[in-house]
């Protein structure tokens, strides 16, 4: 019996929007304060380490259309 992997699953989905603001808060403040020595990549990747709510902009109306779908 083959079984799918839950991870292969979820590229079937739209984004789960709520996973991108669900960490806010939960980097205990030491790493917060030494994120830009210890994963100096994030700046290279257009995050600033120092904003501990990045906005990631705003999804296009299909995946919000998507997503008011799959809550319903």
């Amino acid at each position: 019996m083959f079984s799918a992997e839950r991870s292969t699953d979820q590229v079937q989905r739209p984004l789960y929007l709520d996973a991108l603001t669900s960490w806010f808060g939960h980097i205990p403040a030491d790493v917060a304060r030494d994120l830009p020595r210890i994963a100096p990549m994030l700046v290279r990747l257009g995050y600033d380490p120092t904003n501990p709510k990045p906005k990631y902009g705003e999804p296009d109306n299909w995946v919000l259309d998507k997503v008011k779908v799959l809550h319903v």
